[in-house]
């Protein structure tokens, strides 16, 4: 890995890292959870290929069963499209699922 890379790699690890930090200040815990689903969101997205996004939301099957809330979900956005509520909240259908992954404070 050249020392470019590697430096913008560690500045956005500190970055998302003094961000998760000021989380810790929020009295509200869903707000705190939030806050870091977006920090680890916003440290993924600029490694992943155009057609991939990050969200938060439900995984939906082609049986119209759906998961519990997921707090980081990586999907490819040519395989299905998602359904997106807001930019970074929406319904993911299964097959478009590459990761996810749930966020917890400790």
């Amino acid at each position: 890995m050249n020392e470019l890379y590697r430096g913008m790699v560690v500045a956005n690890i500190v970055k998302a890292m003094k961000s998760a930090e000021t989380a810790q200040c929020y009295k509200h815990n869903g707000l705190k959870g939030r806050a870091r689903e977006i920090f680890v969101s916003n440290l993924l997205e600029p490694y992943l290929y155009p057609t991939m996004g990050v969200s938060t939301g439900v995984v939906i099957d082609s049986f119209n069963r759906q998961s519990n809330q997921v707090d980081v979900i990586i999907y490819d956005k040519q395989i299905v499209p998602p359904i997106l509520l807001t930019p970074s909240e929406g319904i993911i259908p299964f097959e478009s699922v590459l990761a996810r992954r749930e966020v917890k404070s400790k």
